[in-house]
């Protein structure tokens, strides 16, 4: 099932049995390097703590995870996990940052995007800042999202001939990761990433989160003031604080396959 364990400069550890990877910042662009020449498709997920809770009991949930190349926690209680289970601690990236990084190394490199998901004027708004804000990466397809299903086959025939490096995917693509997964014999070899959020700061719809409120700098009260519906989220954070603690007492944390 797993996809991809051996990646040099990237450790894969387990939270809860379930995987997630470990890259240095200094060795990121090395992982893009081998994911562009080893002539594979490549899953970027970025996972949230939700998303390892309900891979715990959903095989077709856990199965994306399990074959992501790259599996990049989000949340800073993952981390938290990480070091109470023994593990090395992962290093969270914000996305929209990792995705820029991404594009201009791949810019660096003259190679080409596709761009998928949104609305029909969104795309076409995505497809224009990409080419203004990286000049030297070649946009080498589009289509919007939520697309009739008989028109699936054709989309996923033209992003192979596209033979895009990159996939980037928003909204409106029924399942997201989910989709990705399901089509992975159908997909060229590249990498793929569903992040509707960062789209959508390319289209200017939505507001870039900043570092200091992804990264915790942001004071708590600060943060309950700003959303006052994360005092909801206390049982959750118990309960998976909780989990963490029986993984560890009996030494639960590993994959099913061990």
């Amino acid at each position: 099932m797993t996809a991809a364990t051996n990646i040099p400069w990237k450790k894969r550890i387990r939270i809860l049995g379930i995987p997630v990877d470990r890259v240095e910042d200094a060795d990121l662009e090395r992982v893009f390097h081998h994911f562009l020449l080893d002539g594979r498709l490549h899953h970027i997920v970025f996972a949230r703590r939700s998303d390892c809770m309900r891979a715990r009991c959903s095989k077709r949930k856990r199965r994306i995870l399990e074959e992501a190349s790259l599996v990049l926690p989000l949340d800073r209680s993952l981390v938290w996990a990480a070091r109470r289970l023994h593990q090395e601690a992962p290093v969270r990236y914000l996305p929209f940052s990792f995705i820029v990084r991404l594009l201009r190394f791949l810019e660096e490199k003259g190679e080409r995007v596709y761009l998928l998901g949104e609305s029909p004027q969104d795309i076409l708004t995505i497809e224009r800042n990409i080419r203004e804000t990286f000049p030297g990466l070649r946009v080498v397809g589009r289509y919007h999202g939520n697309f009739p299903k008989d028109v699936e086959d054709t989309i996923l025939t033209a992003v192979k001939k596209a033979t895009p490096a990159l996939i980037l995917i928003g909204s409106g693509i029924r399942g997201g990761d989910e989709w990705v997964s399901q089509h992975r014999a159908e997909l060229p070899p590249a990498m793929v990433i569903v992040h509707p959020e960062t789209m959508q700061v390319f289209a200017g719809r939505r507001k870039r989160v900043s570092p200091e409120e992804f990264y915790g700098r942001i004071p708590p009260l600060k943060g309950f003031v700003l959303n006052p519906l994360r005092i909801l989220k206390v049982f959750y954070y118990l309960w998976f604080g909780f989990l963490v603690m029986v993984y560890k007492v009996f030494g639960l944390n590993k994959s099913r396959d061990d």
